[in-house]
């Protein structure tokens, strides 16, 4: 019992919490199918006038890694950052466009002023034969202790692998 409480506490004087919340936008109606899918790069984050390069890429990347049990194939389209622009440069035999866009990305020096990094990422999924909007939500995360310095980007993975589990059915087995 004491070693399960030193752990405990320890972990709360020196781990690395956060906390994440999805607002959905666009429900779909029915799970979401495998196939191919086009993920967009969204245009780097920005908090009041500094801008943060490479947040995009990271963001595209952090979708790509949460698509891969349910995709065939994926590909990240770096040069476009809207569906508008995919529509003219799409691949034959997608079946889904994603499009992150970067609504908010705060890095913060959370261990020394306790001011937590923050991220909010908008996801669409488009079915590129109709346009239509078949998902969206905006996923958000929020560092609420921390050591160490610690990027934005890695709330990332969790909120985003989380929401695409809910649009699809559970996957059978990983692709190989």
């Amino acid at each position: 019992m004491r070693p399960t409480l030193v752990l405990a506490a320890s972990l709360v004087v020196s781990g690395c919490w956060s906390t994440y919340t999805r607002q959905e936008l666009v429900a779909t109606p029915a799970p979401l199918q495998r196939g191919f899918f086009m993920i967009a790069t969204p245009r780097d984050g920005e908090y009041g006038t500094y801008k943060y390069p490479g947040s995009g890429r990271d963001t595209a990347w952090a979708v790509h890694s949460a698509l891969l049990s349910y995709a065939e194939r994926i590909l990240i389209d770096e040069n476009c950052a809207t569906f508008e622009c995919m529509k003219q440069t799409q691949d034959p035999g997608v079946t889904y466009d994603i499009v992150p866009e970067v609504l908010h990305w705060e890095d913060r020096n959370t261990g020394w002023s306790t001011v937590p990094d923050r991220i909010s990422i908008r996801i669409s999924v488009h079915d590129p034969a109709t346009a239509k909007v078949l998902a969206s939500a905006v996923v958000n995360g929020t560092s609420t202790r921390t050591e160490g310095t610690p990027d934005p980007s890695d709330l990332l993975d969790e909120p985003i692998r989380r929401y695409f589990k809910t649009l699809f059915p559970a996957p059978t087995s990983a692709p190989e």
